[in-house]
């Protein structure tokens, strides 16, 4: 009696394991620039992993020549950015302690076997401090940030933090870039 509960006990906790993993890895990057009248951009590029790239174009190539055309682009960007925005485009953004809700000027575009997804967020007001955390609660994708985790950009020094917190039976991984002015004390 006592195996039985054990073995239903054990398939039910394998089971939201099998469940609990990402399907897409994402390489992040970040840059900043600052225009002449103080508005800042946010750049914040994904590097979609080759597997899962390879699907998309397999998706989205509609003449067969795995190669994605403008007019296929254009179709990717369109799904894609619906997608993107019903889970604010899995960033969240805080500029000196006030949460802003920002859509970004998106873009995608093929090099080698990786999609790029491509965020532009501007921010019309010049900031001491900016949050940006990029992360996907259901788990299903798993983003990275390979770059050193301070580096500085212009009039800006950005730190990198990983944040692996625990959810349930699975772990959410965000990546959390803290972007200072260093003009603005």
């Amino acid at each position: 009696m006592n195996k039985t509960y054990l073995i239903i006990f054990f398939s039910f906790f394998i089971c939201i394991i099998t469940f609990s993993h990402p399907h897409v890895f994402i390489d992040l990057s970040l840059d900043v620039k600052s225009s002449e009248k103080n508005n800042t951009s946010l750049f914040i590029k994904w590097k979609v992993d080759e597997m899962f790239s390879f699907n998309i174009i397999n998706d989205f190539d509609k003449d067969g020549d795995l190669i994605l055309n403008n007019y296929e682009i254009k179709d990717l960007e369109s799904e894609i950015s619906q997608n993107f925005e019903k889970n604010s485009y899995y960033t969240f953004i805080t500029i000196d302690d006030m949460k802003i809700n920002l859509k970004p000027v998106f873009s995608a575009n093929v090099s080698g076997n990786n999609i790029f997804f491509n965020f532009k967020y501007n921010i019309k007001n010049p900031f001491k401090l900016c949050k940006i955390r990029i992360s996907d609660e259901s788990f299903y994708h798993a983003f990275d940030f390979s770059s050193p985790s301070s580096t500085s950009i212009n009039d800006y020094e950005i730190l990198s933090i990983n944040s692996d917190e625990e959810k349930g039976y699975s772990q959410v991984i965000e990546k959390i870039f803290i972007v200072k002015n260093k003009n603005m004390n």
